[in-house]
Order: C-alpha cells, then structure tokens, then sequence
C-alpha cells in the first residue's frame, strides 16, 4: 500500500475531524485577513478620497469638521460663507476650479448637496469622472436632481420619479418641502462618498421654502482644485495663520489623518483582535494535531510493528496535515480571495449568504463558538507543553508538587505576553503585521528551534540510557540543524531591528 492511500483512507477514516478542522483552518484565516483589510481599508477609504480636489474653503472652525461635512457629507456645517466669498475664492489666480456646495436638506435620510454642473469635470480619480449612468445630468434652472448609485439603489428610485425634499440633515417627516424634484439620472458606482448622496442644483436648495431669505445666496463650503502645492501653501498660510475669516482645510488627506489620531484606540482594539485570531488559528491546529496524535497511537504502533519507519510515519502525518490545509484554502476560496476595496465581509459569509440571507448568522455564531473553543483548547495544550517540559527537566520538582498548579501560571503568562505585545510601541512592533511578525521571531522563529536541537541533546545524553540514546550520526544532524537554525535566527532578529 502506498503513503497517499494510506493518507487518503486515514482522512475518510478521521471524516469528522478532518473536516472540522479544515473548516477551522478556513475560518480562522478568512477571519484575520478580515481584521486586517477592514482596519486598513477603513484608514485608505479617509486618508485616500478627496473627490478630485485639494482642499476646502468654509466658515471659521474645524478642519476636520468641514472635511468631513463637504467631502464626506457626514457632519454638520460648521457655517457658511457668503456668495461674494465664494467669488473672491473662484477669480483667485492660484485656484483652477472652485465648486460651491449647499447643505441643509435631505430624502428619506440621504443627503440633498446643491452644486454647479462644473463638479462632474472634476476628475474624483485620475482618468475617472462622475458619470450619468441612467438619463442625464440636472439642469440648472430647473428642479432636477441626479441620485447616487447607492440612494437609487436603497431607495428603488428610477430616472422620471418625483420626490419632495425635507429640512435639515435627519429625517423627519414633519419638515417635508413642497417643493416636487424630478429625477433627471442617476451617477455610474465611483466607490467614493459622491454614490451616497443626491445631487441639486445649488439655486435650488438655497431658495428651498423655508429657508432664511437673507441667506438664500450662502454656500456651505467651496471645493478648490489649485494649481500647485506652493499655492496651498501659500493661501495656508493666508487664511489659517493670518486671517481669521475663512478656514481653509488643505491637504484633505493630512486633514483626514487626525481624525485616526482620535480614535487610535479602536484601531488598537483592531490590532488585538487579528492577534488574537492569529492564536486562535494557531491553537486550533495544534489541538487538531496533537489530539489526534493521542486518538492514533494505537494505530501508529501497528505500523511500526508491521515495519514502518520512522520517516515514513514522519511522511504520512506531513501529508495528512497537508491535505487538511489545502481543504482549509479551498473551503476559503478556489483563488484564496480575500476581502478587497469596500467589501468587509469574509468570503466564507458572502458564500452563505448567497445560499440565503439567515445563514449569515450561523457563520458568526460558528465564529464565535470556534473563538471560544480553540482558546481553550490551546491554554490546555499550552499548560500540557509546559507540564512536560517540568517533569524532563525538573523531575524532583515534579514529583514534590503537583504540575496541576502550572495552570494558572501558563494561562496568566499568556495573558501577560498577550498584553505586552498588544502595547508594544510603533517604533518597535510596528502595524499588526509587524507585531506577529516580532512574535514569531522572538518566539517561534528559526532561534528558538535550534535552541531546542541543542536541548533533543542534552536530554538524550542526560535521561536516557544508553541503548536507547541517539546515534552519532543523529547527533551530528542535530548538531547542524541546531547551529545553522540559531545563526539563521539571529540573523533575522538583527536585520528586523536594524529595519524597525
């Protein structure tokens, strides 16, 4: 018989556990690729939008505030600027494209933003402007409105339908408008802040009824497109440092950053959270493995009676933990994908979904249930490793107290080592990746398992008797493996500091 039916007729014989495993395998991955993308995703969908344009001109206030309120349409106007300022922003030499913007109204909870019909020449990305997907753009004089692809979709709004704007940014059904909009188009998905609200010509929402007539000409804010980074710095320098009537938010992006700086500590929680899959990945294989170890003992002495080798023995567990991890990348994904762009949820969910819509919830309870599991089952297979190591190297120490009260020192240590990594400053650990890959250096890396080459040899020496010791020929492989597996180690910790 050869080592791949062997193989095979040892997965079908572990079915159960076979399967349990490479579903955790998949789960356990797909999760910690989620953590990952969502946190970077989320900085790239701040720091990385600024629809095509420098910076932004509004009333006296937060930075920040007008950010998030012109470009995002998130806040609230921190005030408004006046038509003549708009003027003097749009005739100033240093500015390419000015676009004036107008806030105040909503539908059904989405956004009612006025605008001149010079934003869709703007380029939102390089090569790429706003497009009419369905119908055509608004006309300016008339009560026209062009919907984003998300409100249309949300909304089932379709080119020729009729809707009556309400006051103020949160939806309330008392403060309708009598004013009655046509949808004139709706825009091609951009991914960008722009699908989520809808477009009206800025003479419409400033006379919308009800609205403060000595106002009707102010502009919430004004999109700058400039000519150059000397003229942001320049016009900084005028509007921030040296005047005190307009603010003058530029570069978005830099802008943007200090909202990550508010919330580091979400982004810290995000950082647990992928260490914390990463374990429980970890975990639950090593669990796997060593419990069926433990379920095959009988059946690996069988084979060694009926005259297998070690190595083959060696050979046939290597495959069959192979096989179960390629199962793990195809329950995950024929081509290994992973959440990209906008898209949050793990393939795994979307797969369920697609099946039917409740079964989003059976994943997460699973991922819940695997969480919870495999964390116990690695704090027990950790306390197992340690106990072991006690009674090889201690054995009076073994023998005068029971190793049960290794426990709760192996659980509190893990739970210390966890913290101390979690807190590592940036200059050392770095983004998350950087933090496991400091923890599998220091570790799990190459050092640490030539270390235990060098300790295979001394236990040999000391514990066992000589009929049962290693031959020299072991001796020396050990010896190798050790030496080039600590200078290897080395080396790697030393280049990751010098490039920390």
């Amino acid at each position: 018989m050869s080592l791949l039916q062997i193989v095979l007729r040892s997965l079908r014989q572990h079915m159960l556990s076979t399967v349990i495993t490479a579903f955790s395998i998949a789960l356990a991955s797909g999760l910690l690729m989620s953590v990952w993308v969502v946190k970077d995703q989320a900085r790239a969908s701040f720091t990385g939008v600024d629809s095509g344009f420098d910076g932004v001109f509004g009333a006296r206030g937060s930075k920040l505030q007008l950010v998030l309120n012109s470009i995002f349409h998130l806040e609230a106007s921190p005030g408004n600027l006046s038509w003549e300022q708009y003027g003097l922003i749009s005739d100033d030499p240093r500015v390419a494209t000015a676009v004036p913007i107008a806030v105040g109204d909503n539908y059904r909870g989405y956004r009612l933003v006025g605008v001149t019909t010079n934003l869709f020449e703007i380029e939102y990305r390089e090569g790429k402007k706003y497009a009419v997907r369905d119908g055509y753009l608004f006309n300016p004089k008339k009560k026209q409105a062009v919907l984003g692809s998300y409100v249309a979709e949300r909304l089932s709004r379709k080119v020729g339908d009729t809707f009556h704007p309400y006051h103020g940014l949160i939806f309330d059904e008392n403060k309708q408008h009598p004013e009655t909009y046509v949808v004139s188009g709706i825009l091609e998905p951009s991914n960008t802040p722009a699908d989520r609200v809808i477009w009206i010509p800025i003479a419409g929402l400033q006379n919308m009824a009800g609205h403060n007539a000595e106002t009707a000409t102010d502009v919430s804010a004004v999109l700058a497109k400039l000519r150059g980074k000397r003229s942001g710095m320049m016009m900084n320098q005028e509007f921030n440092l040296q005047g005190d009537v307009m603010t003058f938010a530029w570069p978005i992006a830099d802008t943007m950053s200090k909202l990550f700086n508010k919330i580091a500590p979400v982004e810290m929680v995000l950082r647990a959270v992928a260490f914390l899959v990463a374990l429980v990945a970890a975990g639950s294989i090593l669990a796997s493995i060593y419990n069926s170890m433990n379920e095959r003992r009988r059946e690996i002495a069988i084979l060694r009676a009926l005259g297998a080798r070690r190595s083959t023995i060696f050979t046939v567990v290597v495959l069959e933990a192979s096989g179960i991890a390629a199962l793990g990348a195809l329950v995950l994904n024929p081509n290994r994908a992973i959440p990209d762009g906008s898209e949050f949820l793990t393939v795994q969910e979307s797969f369920l979904k697609a099946l039917h819509p409740q079964l989003k919830w059976l994943y997460r309870i699973g991922a819940f249930l695997a969480f919870i599991g495999t964390l116990y089952g690695a704090f027990e297979v950790y306390y197992r490793v340690v106990a072991e190591g006690v009674r090889s190297v201690f054995p009076r120490l073994a023998a005068s107290r029971p190793l049960e009260n290794l426990r709760p020192i192996v659980i509190f240590s893990c739970f210390l080592g966890g913290l101390a990594l979690v807190w590592l400053p940036r200059e050392i650990a770095g983004n998350v990746l950087g933090r496991l890959t400091f923890t599998s250096v220091i570790s799990g890396g190459a050092a640490s398992s030539g270390i235990w080459c060098f300790a295979m040899l001394w236990a040999d020496h000391v514990r066992l008797p000589p009929a049962l010791r290693m031959s020299w020929k072991l001796k020396l492989a050990a010896v190798l493996a050790g030496t080039v597996m600590v200078g290897l180690g080395v080396r790697v910790i030393v280049s990751y500091f010098q490039s920390s």
